[in-house]
């Protein structure tokens, strides 16, 4: 085998490892060689021969025959995490007070470029909130991400290309977009419907400090129904302004 052809498997390799991480990183719950096959379009054999060599890393961990992100996630994502553990740990008491209040996952989210990056999360004993702090997932088709986007000082450039559908209701449309992040900036508030994992909702919030400059996103996130209401939305919005009050904030 010469080094291009090596380069080019590869490459090949890394295409096809990609995706099966990404929807593992979004999954609710652990996910089945038979549903990543069918997700990605690859054989179940690609898909098993893929993951054992994840497992192998700890890049991915295994759950009888279904499969979650591993450990090896946070320890690769340490100097963000570290960066942000300050703030974390400031803000740790309101996130277990919301999710006293609502008992949907409560995340603490920051922008890392055009990804969303998860500082904490709270989150109870059902699977279906299952959450991993501390690794980094698409912005713009999450509740959290819209918000850090919107309110971003950089104002940080999403590409088109990137507009991956990851469900059928991802937003894939830039000017569309666009125009979410306007009412996003205008209202105060994001809202994530489907968009990032069937079945799910997510609503989020910004964080400011005392200058009205972005700190972090604040969100909640769980199954489709009647829980993300008025009085959550107020109850949301009161802990963010709680946060946003608190001394220092800053990471």
């Amino acid at each position: 085998m010469t080094e291009q052809s090596g380069d080019r498997q590869l490459v090949a390799v890394m295409l096809k490892t990609m995706p099966l991480l990404e929807i593992l990183v979004g999954a609710v719950e652990p996910v089945g060689v038979t549903e990543l096959a069918r997700k990605t379009s690859m054989p179940k054999s690609t898909v098993f021969r893929i993951l054992t060599t994840l497992v192998h890393l700890d890049l991915v961990a295994r759950h009888g025959r279904r499969y979650t992100v591993g450990p090896r996630f946070e320890s690769l994502s340490y100097p963000l995490a570290t960066r942000y553990r300050a703030l974390s740990d400031s803000l740790l008491p309101y996130m277990v007070e919301l999710y006293n209040d609502v008992h949907q996952k409560v995340t603490l989210s920051v922008l890392a470029g055009d990804q969303l990056f998860v500082v904490n999360k709270i989150h109870g004993h059902d699977r279906a909130h299952r959450c991993c702090p501390g690794v980094t997932v698409p912005a713009y088709c999450t509740a959290s991400g819209k918000v850090l986007l919107a309110y971003s000082a950089s104002r940080v450039q999403v590409s088109e290309t990137a507009l991956v559908a990851r469900t059928r209701a991802t937003l894939t449309d830039l000017n569309e977009l666009h125009i979410q992040l306007d009412r996003v900036r205008k209202e105060g508030i994001a809202y994530s419907r489907g968009e990032f994992s069937p079945g799910m909702v997510s609503i989020a919030v910004p964080i400011l400090d005392s200058g009205g400059t972005l700190v972090a996103a604040l969100g909640l996130c769980g199954p489709s129904g009647g829980w993300h209401n008025h009085r959550t939305v107020e109850t949301l919005r009161r802990a963010a302004h709680a946060m946003s009050r608190r001394r220092p904030i800053g990471n």
